[in-house]
């Protein structure tokens, strides 16, 4: 029997490699641009259930429970190229913590050797549109970057290719949607325990399913945005549903594999950023 403690080692490796990486989400996590120096933490939890293939098991799903921390932060601006001309830029790091509770660990959670995960991105200014469609009517479906690299608990840094800020499902559950509809016409509050004081916020839902051979995933989200927050994000709320065949099996025959859950809220925020990414990656 395989411990739990080891388990949920386990199981939390999975949670960041079988869901299938979709196309890069509009904005994802960062919405606007703060003052150079700011940041934002969010709180939070992630669920993972896994359903067993086996009928007849005699445990038929395991749920496990993480705490979660996000932090983001403006560590740097620069002019560099993008598209054939010097733009002003800014350096953005994204480090997501997942473990469980331990006080002698930084965040007070113990990571494991996968659940940190560092990606820093150098980003041009003037493609964070804070919308989902652009000018000229076009939808917002990536934020592109001039480079960046990633980090991902103990393993090598590695460079990240393709020109966009793809954090799915690497840094949270947020991700592409086809389609993003505000669910008011105002900003209402929050409802989050927010350091710089009262937040308020325009409630989006979205959603988001793909299909393949052996498997099928549904993404469905609530997030809120609100000009109160750093970066523009104030919580968000995403369930993933996974199901799972064999590829020469009908349709019919998906089976529900995993459910993941990520809560997170806007917790604290201050100007004193500092570059805390390993130095590999470090703002040059």
């Amino acid at each position: 029997m395989i411990p739990p403690t080891r388990l949920a080692a386990i199981l939390f490796v999975l949670a960041g490699i079988v869901v299938p990486v979709g196309r890069a989400e509009a904005q994802g996590l960062i919405w606007s641009l703060p003052a150079d120096g700011t940041w934002v933490r969010y709180e939070g939890t992630y669920e993972q259930t896994v359903h067993s293939a086996d009928p007849t098991s005699a445990m038929p799903q395991t749920k496990l429970t993480w705490l979660r921390k996000t932090e983001i932060k403006s560590v740097g601006r620069e002019d560099a190229e993008y598209a054939g001309q010097a733009t002003p830029c800014r350096w953005v790091e994204i480090k997501t913590v997942t473990g469980k509770a331990n006080p002698d660990f930084p965040l007070g959670i113990d990571p494991g050797p996968a659940g940190t995960r560092v990606y820093k991105v150098l980003i041009p200014e003037s493609r964070v549109l804070g919308k989902t469609v652009d000018e000229a009517g076009i939808p917002v479906t990536f934020l592109p970057i001039v480079m960046g690299h990633q980090k991902i608990g103990d393993g090598p840094v590695q460079a990240l290719g393709g020109g966009v800020l793809q954090v799915y499902p690497s840094l949270t559950l947020l991700q592409h949607y086809p389609a993003i509809e505000p669910q008011s016409a105002q900003p209402e509050d929050a409802q989050i325990r927010f350091a710089g004081g009262p937040v308020a916020a325009v409630r989006h839902v979205a959603s988001h399913t793909s299909e393949g051979p052996t498997n099928r995933t549904a993404n469905e989200a609530e997030f809120w945005i609100s000009g109160d927050v750093p970066f523009g994000l104030a919580k968000w709320d995403v369930g993933l549903t996974r199901m799972e065949k064999d590829a020469a099996q009908p349709r019919g025959a998906f089976r529900l594999a995993s459910e993941s859950r990520e809560r997170m809220e806007a917790r604290q925020t201050g100007t004193d950023a500092k570059n805390e990414a390993p130095s590999e990656i470090a703002v040059p």
